[in-house]
């Protein structure tokens, strides 16, 4: 049975999101940023980017370039006690908006996957039954883990209230494609023998939907929409206005904005159920039936017959809900003149809130930027979930991003527990009212009727 696998796929895509430019991409980490940017509009035609970080299993003496031409890579394990591992998938699609200086409207379509595995005690080495020593008793802790794909279709509506203060909020139709949470609510301990494994104190609680519960009798993922629900993101920001000395790159000297995300639920009914092993007593499972179960599907089939001999007793619903990767951001800008800014982002999940919640990974960056209408450079430095530092950068040529949050385990060999990239395509007007027009009132109205055009920096 698979108890962890080390997922092949930028946490925050820090590239795509912060900056003056980054219009419709932007919008998804705070809504209101779209009145402190520099675009009166953008149309966004395609951007993705896909996250995986770990702290378990690794693949020694490799990059993440070098994985994808490797043809037998080894895979080890850290010495640790507990289990930590994310991943984040996002591609948008068509989207834009349009920024009068008071108001911002947006549309926006996503498609999205997140996962985590969280554990307590959990021992070294062991991801696959066959892994573990026979005749030895082995405590497992206490394991949450989830995954969820799924799509967006969004409007953003943002307001400046004052030249200092905007608001914004997303407004989201969630449809959910797959979904799967456990939690294993108390730690047990397994023996393997040369016959069975023998359990002691189980006590599991699980749910899933097709695809991700197991294979579909046809063989093919089914992409049929299985969950229905609503979302939403709000968001403020702060900003200083912006001096004459420096007005032509940005609409302020500085600024701060906070933003609530991912607040949202999908219902799965479809394909899905809730299911509940538990067993006070010693149960006794013979190797072949154990060394069988690779899905959810196959779990639950063993489990009915081992535990409660008899066929469907170890559902208990026919329907689950699964809670988006809600977190609290903090994003500061600080104007450093002629192109230059130093950028802060914090984002702080709140999976506590429901067990139900797929867990978003923590992220403390500084940013320094180099932001024009032409180019954007940026180098991150973030620390991942509070725990591991990365270095990346990223590059905006026109309407071309691409970029990584963690540049080494891209294209050093090394230990390589996870990595990151993302990329996107947007249109934007080579011909704009420049920073000052965002900065709405009566100021905004004169500034757009004076700036015609960004200035060359080249």
């Amino acid at each position: 049975m698979l108890l962890l696998a080390w997922p092949a796929s930028a946490q925050e895509f820090t590239g795509l999101r912060t900056g003056n430019f980054s219009g419709s991409n932007g919008m998804l980490l705070n809504p209101s940023s779209l009145l402190s940017g520099n675009l009166p509009w953008d149309v966004n035609l395609v951007s993705a980017g896909a996250f995986a970080q770990n702290n378990y299993i690794y693949a020694p003496g490799q990059s993440a370039v070098g994985l994808l031409s490797a043809q037998d890579a080894e895979t080890a394990f850290f010495t640790t006690d507990y289990v930590n591992a994310h991943s984040n998938m996002l591609v948008q699609g068509p989207s834009g908006f349009i920024n009068t200086g008071y108001f911002s409207f947006g549309l926006f379509t996503t498609a999205r996957s997140a996962g985590y595995v969280h554990s307590g005690n959990f021992p070294e080495g062991v991801n696959v039954l066959e892994n573990i020593i026979e005749d030895v008793p082995v405590q497992v802790g206490t394991v949450d883990l989830g995954l969820l794909n799924w799509m967006e279709f969004g409007a953003n509506v943002g307001m400046a209230l004052t030249r200092n203060l905007h608001v914004g909020a997303n407004i989201k139709y969630l449809g959910g494609f797959d979904a799967l949470t456990a939690h294993n609510r108390e730690a047990f301990t397994f023996t393997r023998t040369d016959r069975d494994v023998e359990l002691t104190n189980l006590l599991l609680d699980y749910s899933y939907s097709v695809n991700a519960g197991g294979y579909p009798e046809n063989g093919l993922y089914q992409s049929n929409l299985n969950g229905w629900g609503l979302g939403a993101d709000l968001g403020f920001t702060w900003m200083q206005p912006v001096s004459r000395s420096r007005k032509e790159y940005a609409a302020y000297n500085w600024k701060v904005g906070v933003s609530v995300v991912d607040m949202g639920f999908i219902r799965f009914r479809d394909g899905a159920g809730s299911y509940h092993l538990a067993a006070n007593d010693q149960v006794i499972v013979a190797n072949q039936l154990m060394d069988s179960i690779s899905t959810a599907q196959e779990l639950t089939a063993a489990g009915d017959l081992v535990l409660y001999d008899q066929l469907g007793a170890a559902q208990v619903d026919d329907k689950f809900p699964v809670f988006t990767p809600m977190a609290v951001s903090v994003q500061g800008s600080v104007n450093l003149g002629r192109g230059f800014f130093l950028q802060s982002l914090i984002v702080q999940n709140t999976a506590p809130v429901h067990e139900q919640m797929i867990a978003r990974p923590n992220m403390v960056a500084l940013i320094p930027q180099f932001d024009t209408r032409l180019v954007t450079v940026s180098v991150p430095v973030s620390v991942y979930d509070y725990e591991e530092v990365h270095v990346g950068t990223s590059l905006r040529v026109g309407w071309f991003t691409v970029g990584t949050d963690n540049l080494p385990s891209l294209l050093i060999p090394g230990d390589l527990d996870g990595a990151d990239i993302y990329a996107g395509i947007r249109v934007m007007p080579w011909k704009h009212a420049g920073a000052a027009a965002a900065i709405g009132g009566a100021s905004g109205r004169k500034a757009r009727s004076r700036m015609l055009d960004c200035p060359d920096v080249f």
